[in-house]
C-alpha cells in the first residue's frame, strides 16, 4: 500500500536539515510574532538558531522542495514530506498577507478537499443528540434540542465551579488508559503530563503540546469567557487528549527513539496534512474504545454535540469563505446551533475567516471524524482496530488513510 512501512527513513542530512528548518522558523516566530508553529516536539532536542525572519524561511522552504534527495525519496515517503513542506510554504504565504481561495489553502496544506456535508447527515447527527438527551432520564420533560430549551440544557451540564476540571480529567484518565492499555501495549513512564489553566479568546478548549525528547507533555484547559464548560466534557476530551493525542506522540517518540521513524516525522504543527489523521483518531476515540465499559450518559450527549456542531460548522466554514459570505454563514449557525449563542458563533466565523491558521486548521476536525466514523462503521471489529492501531504508530495523509482503509476492507471480504 502506498502508505509510509513501519520502518521508514530520510538520509541523515534531509532529517536534520528539516528539522532545523523548522524549529528555527518556530524560534522566530515565538520572538517576533508571538506565534508559535510547532506543538509536539519529538526530535532529539538540539541548540537552533533563529531564522532572520519569514522571508528567509519561505526561500528556504523552496530550496528544500527542489532537493534532489526529496525526490528520490520512496514513494509514501515522498508524498508526506512533500506535502508537509508544501503545506508549510502555503502557510507562510498566508502569514505574509496573500490570501489564498480557501478550497486550494485547505487543500494545499490539510491535504482535504472541502465539501458540504449533506442536510440528511446533518439531520441524522442532530437526531443522535435528541435521543442521547431522552436518555438522560430527567425527572418530568426531558431535554429537546431546541433554543428554547438552551438555558434548561445549561442548568442541567453547566460546570460552575472550573477548578474542579483538573481531578475530574485525572479520574478519566484512570477509567480509559487501562481500556486503551487492552488494545496494545504502550508505557506513559519518564513522560510529565503538566496540567495547567488558560484564558485566551480562541476556538479552543483545550490544548495539548510538548517536548517529548525533555519528558514534557503541556494540557491547558481554557476557562475563557467564550468557553462554557458542560458535564460530559472532561470525559470526552480526556479520551480525546489524553488517550489520543498524548498517547499517540508518546508512542511516536518512542519510535523515533528506536530508529524506526525519521525525526522530521516527530516535528509537528498544526498546518500540517498530518492533522486529518491526529484529529480524526482523537475525534473517534468516545465512539470506539468504550468496548464494554460506558461513558456517562452525560458525556454520550456531549460526545454526540460535538459531532453535530463539526458537520454544521463544516459548512459553515465554508460558506464564511465565499465572497459576502459571513451573513449566510451566521444565519446557516443560528438555524442548526440552537445551544450555541450568537456571539461564539460569530468568534468562529470570524476565526474560520480571518485568522491565518484557524482558516485552514479548524476545518480538519468535522470532514476527519466524519470520515474516521464511516470507515469504522464498515469495517468489523478486528479490522477497526488495525486501522486505529496504524494511526497509532506512524504519520501519513488523508490520500494514505483512505488507502489503508481500502486494504482492510479488502481482506475482510476474502476472510
Amino acid at each position: 500500500m502506498a502508505v509510509p512501512e513501519t520502518r521508514a527513513f530520510l538520509p541523515k542530512a534531509l532529517d536534520r536539515d528539516l528539522v532545523e528548518l523548522y524549529r528555527s522558523w518556530d524560534k522566530m516566530e515565538r520572538a517576533h510574532h508571538k506565534n508559535t508553529i510547532i506543538d509536539f516536539d519529538l526530535a532529539t532536542s538540539s541548540e537552533i538558531k533563529a531564522a532572520k525572519d519569514r522571508e528567509e524561511v519561505l526561500a528556504r522552504f523552496e530550496a528544500a522542495m527542489k532537493r534532489d534527495d526529496v525526490g528520490q525519496l520512496p514513494e509514501a515517503v515522498r508524498e508526506l514530506v512533500t506535502l508537509r513542506l508544501n503545506a508549510s510554504r502555503t502557510y507562510l504565504l498566508a502569514l505574509l498577507g496573500t490570501r489564498i481561495p480557501f478550497a486550494d489553502y485547505v487543500a494545499q496544506t490539510l491535504g482535504v478537499q472541502p465539501h458540504l456535508f449533506e442536510e440528511a447527515v446533518i439531520e441524522h447527527a442532530a437526531s443522535e443528540v435528541n435521543s442521547a438527551l431522552e436518555q438522560l432520564g430527567l425527572p418530568g420533560k426531558s431535554i429537546a434540542f431546541t433554543r428554547d430549551q438552551a438555558l434548561r440544557f445549561q442548568e442541567e451540564f453547566l460546570i460552575r465551579d472550573e477548578s474542579r476540571l483538573p481531578r475530574q480529567f485525572d479520574y478519566y484518565l484512570s477509567k480509559w488508559l487501562p481500556v486503551l492499555h487492552g488494545w496494545f501495549s504502550f508505557q506513559l513512564n519518564g513522560y510529565d503530563i503538566r496540567l495547567e489553566f488558560a484564558r485566551e479568546d480562541a476556538y479552543w478548549k483545550n490544548w495539548i503540546s510538548g517536548q517529548l525528547d525533555l519528558g514534557e507533555i503541556n494540557f491547558r484547559i481554557n476557562i475563557h469567557s467564550r468557553h462554557v464548560w458542560y458535564a460530559g466534557s472532561p470525559e470526552t476530551l480526556a479520551l480525546h487528549e489524553y488517550c489520543g493525542h498524548a498517547v499517540q506522540m508518546i508512542l511516536w517518540h518512542q519510535r523515533i527513539k528506536q530508529g524506526l521513524l525519521p525525526q522530521f516525522f516527530g516535528i509537528l504543527t498544526v498546518h500540517f496534512p498530518d492533522q486529518f489523521m491526529l484529529e480524526g483518531l482523537a475525534e473517534v476515540l468516545p465512539y470506539i474504545l468504550p468496548d464494554g465499559v460506558q461513558l456517562e450518559k452525560k458525556s454520550v450527549v456531549l460526545r454526540n454535540l460535538q459531532y453535530y456542531t463539526l458537520l454544521v460548522m463544516n459548512n459553515v466554514h465554508i460558506l464564511a469563505n465565499q465572497p459576502d459570505g459571513v451573513r449566510e454563514a451566521h444565519e446557516y449557525a443560528v438555524r442548526r446551533l440552537p445551544f450555541t449563542s450568537e456571539e461564539v458563533i460569530n468568534a468562529e466565523i470570524r476565526d474560520r475567516r480571518d485568522h491565518p491558521l484557524f482558516r485552514t486548521y479548524q476545518y480538519v476536525y468535522g470532514i476527519s471524524k466524519h470520515t474516521f466514523l464511516t470507515y469504522l462503521r464498515k469495517l468489523d471489529r478486528e479490522a477497526g482496530r488495525e486501522l486505529l492501531k496504524i494511526a497509532y504508530t506512524r504519520p501519513m495523509t488523508s490520500h494514505q488513510f483512505s488507502q489503508c482503509y481500502k486494504d482492510l476492507l479488502g481482506n475482510m471480504s476474502v476472510r
